[in-house]
């Protein structure tokens, strides 16, 4: 048995291992955030394919970023006052937690934050769609 759990340890060590540097090179830049797992927590593709067919599009910006540039059919619900507003998206989606909700923001930290906010809150599909000008 502790030889299967060495076993299992070594192999998750390998799997975890940083890829060479020229299979860094040749795959494409990404940004955003990561989580603990090393994953990016962005999904700018079903966010995008969400928003086209109609779900709504949160901005958790400030006043100024949004004023700067923003999506036309979003709506400014910044990050800072997310948890007191959450009573706006519930309207949005005619109060059902189940309909898909897409929320953006500079790269995609404070939608992640906004995100489990919904998610604790009860919403089930909830996209971080990261930069707000992935789905222009």
């Amino acid at each position: 048995m502790f030889a299967l759990c060495l076993g299992l340890l070594a192999a998750g060590a390998a799997c975890k291992e940083e890829p060479s540097a020229q299979a860094s090179a040749s795959a494409p830049a990404r940004s955003g955030p990561i989580n603990a797992n090393g994953e990016r927590v962005t999904d700018p593709a079903a966010a995008r394919a969400l928003a086209a067919a109609g779900a709504p599009v949160i901005d958790v910006r400030t006043q100024e970023e949004w004023d700067a540039g923003h999506l036309d059919q979003a709506k400014l619900i910044p990050v800072t006052e997310f948890a007191g507003r959450i009573s706006e998206i519930d309207a949005l989606v005619g109060g059902d937690k189940s309909k898909p909700v897409v929320i953006i923001c500079r790269s995609g930290g404070r939608s992640e934050k906004a995100k489990a906010m919904l998610l604790a809150a009860g919403y089930q599909q909830v996209v971080n769609g990261g930069r707000w000008e992935n789905l222009k």
